[in-house]
């Protein structure tokens, strides 16, 4: 009886009106008073405003204070209503068509759950009891597994949703993914029967079920706002949002009340996280069942932002899984492109008391949380997204049940046209006519097991491969390692009849043992025909091939080559309202294009949803522009249903790649690409960059070999080698690459040029003594005699520099003129590099290695030291000796003299 008055009385305190409002918040600490304050801040646009849940005591409290807001929206419940009108529900138990808003109600959430239980005894076990809440009702667990009531030697992963009350996506997104384990079971889908079989998958779909049967009484047609449990602070019989209930996710017993900005000591605020640690009956039971437990990753599901957000939430902090997490969300949001990271990355602000920093911080969990939905969804999004939003997170609910155990991933393959078979030419790209051999590179990206026993077959629908050797065997791999089959190679045939820029598709099916019988698939598409680069762009040399508006150009902010990088708004941020450019200024002759394709570096900061950057590619000189989708873009809010770059704070360069050849086109003599960035009033992140530009295509036309990007030396007092490097490329292979250099105006010599990477080739001129006039041009051969230079007309021209002459004289001749950080030679290096930096006077120096989580691992140099041109040796050593891994690492030179300053930074990939 006590419950049900309690219940009933709720209902008519817990219906006042919510409010969004905007506070204007140009600092960082403004944000943190909001929430010191214990104001409910849903969004954070760092150095501009909040947006904020506002009842009317929160009003009240504002004015009081002093603090202006400006109200969006004054009664978001009935926003959610009238933004539906003319939707009904027929009341079925399909998901989409519940009577809140599309949303099922309790009752009926646990009533969908019962009847997939009941139609699938064997793959969902009955609802378990894992405690109970304040007002008495359970908290219901269900478990997805082949043997559902037997605790078997499985990995175990867990999902949970609704932990505020008014976040319905989240529990609907696992309705929607138990649902299809369900019934792609029963169709006999490999992978649904593979993740049930080998897998414990356990559900605590609603871990407050008192805030949503509040919500569900208030509002049963939908768009209740009361978000925290049913805690009776006050001890009134009378739940009011101005005092009553505690907000579970500032509940847990870890790092709980860390400070009052995280969470709230008040029960009258939105962010109150209880008497004491642990205090919630709610936050008990998913407690106790966690640590009876052995889970190993966990998504905690909440909306909204279209976030993935991990541990920490208490600080603004990386832990020291960062990488696992990284990698983790990589995969996990490779379809929906949410944002990741830390709190401090994603929502702008710390949180203290949570589920994330809890199952991570005493368990070892690598638990995430979702965030379900655009700002414009909401918490109740129009009832024809609800589906389409638990589709979204399909994918990721999967993966992380893949993830829990074993998971074979192909990351890369190599191909090996041998000589020796008179088709191939030895180029290792995989070309018309030619037998060749294959060789994968897998990861076991899963955190739960090994897979040993690896075999990997090969299957195809493509017309142009024939499989000779299809079955291959793999070594071991534990979890989070590699593994190959360079031991026992494929080989396949590409038909004669195919042409370049034709894609193979290939299937790779998986088997192995992982505790039971492993099995996997993985799709390779391969292009054929040897790629042929007709642009590259390192911003070495400024926007010079490049038509710029607003702010476009280069920055040394961050590079990946060299020690430049294309910036959308150099050493700025892109002004509000604005839509800037940069241009290709010469157009790329693509008439003997069978295919196209663009590849670069990116990194990007970015407000999400609301501002952007664009790739295009016209086939017409600029005539006509084609929005290019590449590896991560997305399509957004802005500019709507267009492919773009959109999220904040992507702190790694990752690698791009575009197809243009669907807009190729009948003429496409002058083609170019631009970048585009596309900003809205009010916030601006950093931007958007780009380094290491290629354009290039597949041709079967016969071609004289492509030189690029052969740097002109200038004039050095340096005696040692002179390192010169080119992009060399063509549509058959090469027969050599040489760089001829000449010592005052004597004969041409050579030497070979080592391909480092793709079509990149390195030499080095022997270093000379000082006084020397040196010449040098690059030269290429194909396997079809076809000749061509850099310069065009060498021998009869070519670059031209000094070896300075310095006389004792002048001593200050001998001295650098200003700081400068050069590139490591060799690179890429193994097992060693020299780092060289110029010093026009005394300084403390110290010479830094990182990796790109910003981690020192090494220490070069730390002395003072005397002006003049100095060069350090490192090994790709730690500071503790150990041999690092292969990778991309930086090197930051600090030097500090008496007139002035210097720090700058460079990139260098170790290979082992």
């Amino acid at each position: 009886m006590f419950f049900a008055l309690s219940v009933s009385e709720s209902v008519q305190a817990a219906d006042g009106k919510a409010s969004l409002i905007r506070i204007q918040t140009p600092t960082q600490d403004a944000v943190r008073q909001l929430l010191r304050g214990g104001f409910d801040v849903i969004e954070s646009k760092e150095g501009h405003y909040s947006e904020v849940i506002a009842f009317e005591h929160d009003l009240m409290r504002l004015d009081s204070r002093g603090i202006t807001y400006e109200v969006l929206i004054p009664d978001m419940t009935r926003f959610y209503l009238d933004r539906a009108k003319g939707w009904s529900s027929t009341g079925s138990l399909k998901i989409g068509d519940g009577t809140k808003l599309g949303y099922f109600s309790l009752d009926t959430i646990y009533l969908f759950l019962d009847s997939l239980q009941a139609a699938y005894p064997a793959l969902i076990s009955p609802k378990y009891s894992i405690g109970r809440t304040n007002m008495g009702r359970t908290q219901w667990m269900y478990k997805v597994s082949d043997n559902p009531e037997t605790d078997e030697a499985e990995p175990e992963v867990l999902y949970t949703g609704l932990t505020h009350a008014r976040e319905l996506g989240g529990p609907t997104g696992l309705l929607y993914f138990i649902e299809w384990l369900m019934n792609s079971y029963a169709a006999g889908d490999p992978e649904a029967i593979y993740l049930v079989d080998n897998r414990e998958l356990y559900f605590v779909p609603i871990v407050n079920p008192d805030g949503l049967a509040i919500n569900d009484m208030a509002f049963p047609a939908g768009g209740g706002m009361w978000r925290k449990n049913a805690r009776d602070n006050n001890g009134n019989d009378v739940f009011d949002e101005n005092g009553d209930g505690v907000d579970i996710n500032r509940n847990f017993d870890y790092r709980w009340g860390f400070d009052d900005v995280g969470s709230s000591a008040n029960p009258a605020w939105d962010n109150y996280r209880g008497l004491s640690k642990a205090s919630e009956p709610e936050t008990q039971g998913l407690q106790n069942f966690v640590s009876g437990r052995e889970f190993g990753l966990a998504l905690n599901y909440h909306t909204y932002s279209e976030l993935l957000i991990w541990p920490w939430g208490y600080l603004d902090t990386e832990t020291g899984d960062s990488a696992k997490f990284r990698d983790l969300g990589d995969e996990l949001t490779f379809y929906n492109k949410y944002l990741l990271g830390t709190t401090g990355e994603t929502i702008g602000y710390e949180v203290n008391g949570d589920a994330d920093d809890y199952m991570y911080g005493v368990h070892g969990i690598l638990s995430m949380t979702p965030e379900i939905g655009t700002q414009n969804d909401g918490f109740w999004p129009e009832p024809s997204r609800v589906v389409p939003l638990a589709h979204q997170v399909l994918h990721m609910n999967k993966m992380l049940a893949w993830l829990g155990g074993a998971y074979l991933d192909v990351i890369d393959y190599e191909i090996y046209d041998d000589e020796s078979n008179s088709a191939n030419d030895g180029d290792g790209w995989l070309d018309p006519g030619e037998t060749v051999s294959l060789v994968l590179h897998a990861r076991n990206k899963g955190f739960g097991k090994g897979v040993t026993g690896i075999t990997g077959t090969l299957n195809t629908n493509s017309p142009f491969v024939t499989l000779l050797d299809s079955t291959a065997s793999f070594p071991d791999a534990d979890l989070l390692t590699n593994t190959d089959n360079s031991a026992s190679p494929y080989r396949i045939m590409i038909n004669s009849s195919a042409i370049a820029g034709d894609t193979a598709e290939i299937i790779i099916s998986w088997e192995g043992i992982s505790g039971d019988a492993y099995f996997g698939e993985d799709t390779l598409r391969m292009v054929i025909g040897t790629p042929v680069v007709l642009f590259y762009d390192d911003a070495e040399n400024g926007p010079k091939d490049w038509i710029a508006t607003g702010n476009w150009g280069v920055s040394d902010i961050y590079s990946v080559s060299g020690g430049w990088a294309f910036d959308d708004s150099r050493y700025n941020t892109p002004a509000s309202n604005s839509n800037t450019s940069m241009t290709l200024k010469d157009g790329i002759d693509l008439t003997e294009a069978n295919g196209v394709f663009i590849r670069f570096k990116a990194r990007w900061d970015i407000e999400h949803d609301a501002d952007a950057t664009l790739v295009e590619f016209s086939p017409d000189d600029g005539i006509s522009w084609f929005p290019l989708s590449g590896s991560d873009t997305q399509i957004g809010l802005q500019p709507a249903g267009v492919p773009a770059y959109s999220g904040y704070r992507n702190r790694r360069w990752r690698e791009q790649l575009f197809n243009a050849t669907p807009y190729l086109g009948e003429n496409p003599v002058s083609s170019k690409i631009r970048f585009v960035t596309i900003m809205d009033e009010g916030l601006e992140f950093d931007g958007f960059y780009a380094d290491d530009i290629f354009i290039g295509m597949f041709t079967s036309a016969d071609i004289d070999p492509v030189i690029l990007a052969v740097p002109e030396l200038s004039d050095t007092r340096d005696i040692s080698d002179y390192v010169v490097s080119a992009i060399v490329s063509d549509e058959g292979s090469l027969d050599f690459v040489r760089l001829y250099y000449s010592l005052d105006d004597g004969e041409f010599n050579y030497v070979s040029m080592q391909n480092i990477d793709d079509f990149y080739y390195e030499g080095a001129v022997p270093g000379q003594s000082v006084g020397t006039h040196i010449s040098y041009y690059v030269e290429a051969i194909d396997d079809s005699g076809n000749r061509s230079t850099i310069p065009e007309s060498a021998p009869a021209a070519s670059y031209e520099f000094y070896v300075d002459i310095i006389t004792a004289v002048d001593a200050e001749t001998q001295l650098p003129k200003e700081f400068a950080l050069l590139q490591n030679y060799p690179n890429p290096f193994n097992p060693q590099t020299e780092l060289r930096y110029e010093l026009p006077e005394a300084a403390d120096v110290r010479l830094t290695v990182y990796n790109l989580l910003g981690q020192l691992v090494s220490t070069v140099v730390e002395s003072r030291q005397e002006a003049g041109y100095h060069r350090a040796v490192w090994y790709g050593r730690s500071n503790q000796g150990t041999s690092l891994s292969s990778g991309v690492y930086i090197y930051k030179l600090t030097a500090k003299g008496v007139n002035s300053s210097f720090e700058h930074v460079k990139k260098m990939v170790l290979l082992r």
